[in-house]
């Protein structure tokens, strides 16, 4: 992280990937490294669940 906050210019943006289990601990370490101030938010994406791609319980399908 350290190395992002040096490559990134007054004018930058920085997007990271996680789950949401450890959003917190990703939340409070760059909200220490880039200040809360430069926080501007948070993009959810939940997956597509396709009724097709699910069988009679209603679950996804999970592969071996």
């Amino acid at each position: 992280m350290q190395y992002a906050y040096r490559l990134l210019s007054e004018t930058g943006s920085i997007l990271i990937s996680i789950n949401d289990i450890e959003y917190v601990q990703l939340k409070l370490l760059c909200d220490d490294l880039f200040g809360e101030q430069k926080y501007i938010g948070t993009f959810i994406w939940k997956s597509r669940q396709n009724k097709d791609n699910r069988n009679i319980t209603g679950c996804s399908r999970f592969l071996h």
